[in-house]
């Protein structure tokens, strides 16, 4: 089982045990990919650091069977593009949104969370202006930056 997890494929069971996970039908029923993600990014923030990798580690099975590039960096905790960041932000955010509005709502993400993944300095890059940037660095913490 573990030759075949390893090689990015997924058995039945494992797979119908992580859509169960997430309260959906074994076969994942009509949930989309992004219905999926965001089932997943609704639990998590409740989650503790233990539940939280066991989430990834279903979201990771169900991405893999899927060929999910979104389900797979998600349970990586991979940002590679801003279509991601937004996602990762949620509430709607797109690439439309205010500058502001996009570093209220990264700095209230960030604060809910126990510890800052390194998909924090991706959705930085990708979302935010370089000026943007560093009013948001020096506001978090004003003495690492001048």
């Amino acid at each position: 089982m573990i030759m075949l997890e390893s090689k990015g494929l997924v058995s039945r069971r494992d797979l119908s045990e992580a859509y169960k996970y997430f309260d959906l039908p074994a076969d994942g029923g009509a949930a989309d990919d992004d219905r999926i993600y965001n089932v997943f990014h609704a639990q998590h923030a409740d989650l503790g650091v233990q539940e939280q990798e066991r989430a990834r580690e279903m979201l990771g099975r169900i991405g893999r069977q899927r060929g999910s590039k979104l389900l797979t960096n998600a349970a990586m905790q991979t940002i590679e593009t801003a279509q991601e960041a937004y996602a990762w932000l949620g509430n709607g955010l797109g690439p439309e949104t205010d500058d502001a509005f996009v570093v209220t709502i990264f700095s209230l993400r960030v604060s809910s969370m126990h510890h800052a993944p390194s998909s924090l300095a991706a959705a930085t890059q990708l979302l935010l202006s370089p000026v943007t940037q560093e009013r948001w660095l020096y506001r978090s913490n004003p003495l690492t930056h001048p």
